[in-house]
């Protein structure tokens, strides 16, 4: 309906706008506000290996001091794991050969 609205004209969007209550407009505000810190805590809480932290943590310097772009970081941040994953042995997959399993299915499937 706000699209609709605002796709006519801007004081049809600004009428609706006015219908909105100010107590829901401020709870709006709060919310809006918060989604920042949120967004952050839900990053940690799935990344909350100790290890892990300081490549969250200079990401968002990289991003909020440095100006750099998302994708210029996330392009970093993956060229640095991938580094990180191989050399500290742990793509390394000598050793660790599995075997293939040949299984045959009934009713050639």
């Amino acid at each position: 309906m706000i699209g609709f609205a605002g796709a006519m004209s801007a004081e049809g969007l600004e009428k609706v706008i006015s219908l909105i209550p100010t107590w829901l407009n401020t709870g709006l505000s709060v919310a809006g506000a918060m989604l920042p810190a949120i967004g952050f805590a839900m990053i940690l809480n799935v990344m909350a290996k100790k290890e892990l932290i300081p490549f969250v943590l200079l990401g968002y310097c990289a991003i909020a001091y440095f100006k750099l772009p998302i994708i210029g970081v996330a392009i970093l941040g993956t060229t640095v794991a991938l580094l990180v994953h191989f050399y500290t042995g742990k793509g390394n997959k000598s050793g660790t050969e599995t075997e293939e399993v040949e299984v045959e299915f009934e009713d050639g499937i």
